[in-house]
């Protein structure tokens, strides 16, 4: 009986201990641009809204000024995943898609 006892009071304290904390997912956006430019102050405000309307549970990362890189480096992250969102020209897609040319 003992036994029994100390599984419940052990099974207790190991289910009071998980936390239900709410995943937040985290877009990561990155681009070329000032952070003085207008897109990115639109970016921002899109980050704003975008936590607003998912209820915390989405935010956006901005990475500007080209802290991750090129514009090409920035397309070729978002082809290995490491990336989610960028923002680039429209003449450095010419190297990706042959329908831009």
């Amino acid at each position: 009986m003992k036994i029994r006892y100390y599984i419940y009071l052990l099974l207790f304290f190991f289910l009071s201990s998980c936390n239900q904390d709410k995943k937040v997912r985290t877009i990561k956006l990155a681009h070329g641009l000032n952070v003085d430019h207008p897109v990115h102050k639109a970016m921002e405000y899109m980050g704003k809204v975008l936590e607003e309307n998912s209820g915390g549970k989405m935010k956006l990362k901005i990475y500007p000024s080209q802290q991750l890189g090129t514009e090409r480096q920035c397309i070729e992250l978002l082809q290995i995943g490491s990336l989610d969102m960028t923002k680039v020209s429209a003449a450095i897609m010419e190297n990706f898609s042959p329908d831009m040319k």
